[in-house]
Order: C-alpha cells, then structure tokens, then sequence
C-alpha cells in the first residue's frame, strides 16, 4: 500500500490483543489494508467497524460494570424498559431478578452512569466543556 494513502496506530491491550487503528484515503482498497494489517500479531484480524472519517465513535468498556450490572442492564434492553413508550417496568425487572424494584433502579443507575462517564470522557475536549444553559 502507498504509505500516503495510510496512517495507523497499533496498540497492545492488557490482554495481549491489537488495537489497530486506519485512517485512508479514497486511493486504498480494502485487499490493500487487509494486505497491511494482515500481520500484525500472531492471529487473525477481527475487524468490528468501519466508518467514515467524520464519523465519530466512542468506546465504552462494558467491563466496568458489575455482572449483576451487565445482566439487569442487557434484561432490560430486551423487555422494553428503554424503548418509547416503556415495554416493560422496575418491577417486571425485579420479578426475574428476585429483588426489589429499588434494587434494580440503583443497579440499571449504576450502570448508566458508568457508561454516560465513559462516553463523556471519549468526547473531543471541546465537546466536554460545560456550556452554561438559560433556565426558563
């Protein structure tokens, strides 16, 4: 691959996995990065996403959550308690939980404020300043 149609990052996690990071021009192939990429470690290359450079991501770690956290939270993405209007309730929750409804909302509030962080500190400087808001 030219080297003017390319910049990368790698980096070695804990874990001893890659993150490789991409950036191209319109000139690259896909056959040409995965050409380049192709060696980096000893195993295979796991892409997870592509987008457009003006895109913009932030990753979260879902390690940061307890297990019951993950568990009550993923419950509650799939009974409708995040949709509009509501699918499901604390106490539809609670029930497959066995545990009270106040239990559940301090685990799911647990959770989405260890997720709303990390979105938050993944945001560009400017994004994160606090913009002062007039009250009515």
């Amino acid at each position: 691959m030219p080297r003017d149609t390319a910049r990368s990052t790698n980096e070695l996690d804990g874990g001893g996995d890659y993150t490789l990071s991409v950036s191209l021009d319109s000139s690259a192939t896909i056959g040409e990065v995965l050409e380049a990429i192709a060696g980096v470690g000893d195993g295979g290359v796991d892409v997870r996403t592509l987008r457009p450079d003006d895109a913009r991501t932030v990753a979260v770690n879902v390690d940061d959550l307890t297990p019951i956290q993950r568990e009550t939270l993923v419950y509650a993405v799939h009974v409708g308690y995040y949709r509009m209007p509501r699918e499901a309730s604390l106490s539809t929750i609670a029930d497959r939980f066995d545990v009270s409804k106040s239990a559940v909302s301090q685990r799911l509030r647990k959770a989405e404020a260890s997720l709303a962080d990390q979105v938050v500190a993944g945001l560009p400087d400017e994004a994160r300043r606090e913009r002062s808001v007039s009250r009515p």
